[in-house]
């Protein structure tokens, strides 16, 4: 094997939190497989309850999704009537608002990423995760710096 392949598996950081990110959504998935939805899914429904102006360039910024992952999920959702969508007077932009089921959900959600959050705390201490958090902020904020404007 090429040095330059061992370096690039050792200190790509696309390889490193992609692993990463599988681990603890893993974690995270199967603690909460019980509500029916994929973490995905889960994340995209937080975002529309927290930002409801929100139309789908705002929420695949904040979810860093491509538009194709972005629509089929809300599709998804809506198919499966966990969200309805809209698209307000003068707007070329839809808008998102969960629905009584997918307010379930989320409301559901809380004990159970509780749980999971409670696992990844115990196993990493309050000062691990603050550092986690800290250098995965820096992290994405420098690849979107350093990275091209769309996908």
């Amino acid at each position: 094997m090429s040095s330059s392949i061992q370096r690039m598996e050792k200190e790509c950081l696309a390889l490193q939190t992609a692993m990463t990110a599988r681990a603890v959504a893993r974690l995270y998935g199967a603690t909460m497989r019980s509500l029916g939805v994929p973490t995905t899914q889960f994340h995209l429904l937080g975002a529309i309850a927290l930002h409801p102006e929100a139309g789908m360039a705002e929420l695949a910024e904040l979810l860093v999704l491509d538009r194709s992952t972005l629509v089929r999920n809300l599709k998804l959702l809506e198919r499966n009537k966990l969200i309805e969508s809209e698209r307000p007077a003068g707007s070329r932009s839809k808008r998102f608002a969960l629905t009584a089921a997918g307010h379930a959900i989320v409301e559901a959600a809380a004990p159970l990423w509780e749980e999971a959050h409670g696992r990844l705390l115990g196993a990493l201490g309050e000062d691990g995760l603050a550092e986690a958090r800290g250098a995965l902020e820096r992290l994405r904020a420098a690849a979107r710096e350093a990275g091209p404007a769309d996908d």
